[in-house]
């Protein structure tokens, strides 16, 4: 747990996240990027573009699909809440689904309730 979820994210990326956000950015404010950072291995949001096109694909018969207009637009992580199993503590937490599905992310074992023996 070198990385952990709660921590200051710089000004660079502060502005990143207030322009998609749609808030007011100011020079010494710090932002907590808590929510969308997976526990295990830090995955964050990244930036891309959304492309749009129009026409027919030439395979289809057509001239040729068109770009009409590239706009930014945020890749966000499949972040699934669950329970894991930290230093023998059962914790909930965000975790992407590739730490799930790699096998990086202890869950918890389920104990049967207890039962009175038969005497």
């Amino acid at each position: 747990m070198e990385r952990q979820a709660d921590r200051l994210v710089n000004l660079y990326e502060a502005a990143i996240l207030s322009f998609f956000r749609r808030r007011p950015m100011w020079p010494n404010q710090k932002v907590m990027v808590m929510t969308l950072q997976c526990g295990i291995c830090g995955k964050k949001p990244s930036l891309g573009h959304q492309i749009a096109r129009r026409g027919k694909a030439k395979y289809l018969g057509g001239v040729g699909r068109k770009i009409t207009g590239i706009s930014r637009r945020r890749f966000e992580p499949n972040l699934q809440r669950l329970q894991v199993e930290i230093d023998g503590t059962v914790q909930r937490m965000r975790v992407c689904v590739q730490c799930i599905r790699s096998g990086r992310v202890k869950r918890p074992t389920r104990r049967k309730p207890f039962l009175m023996p038969n005497l």
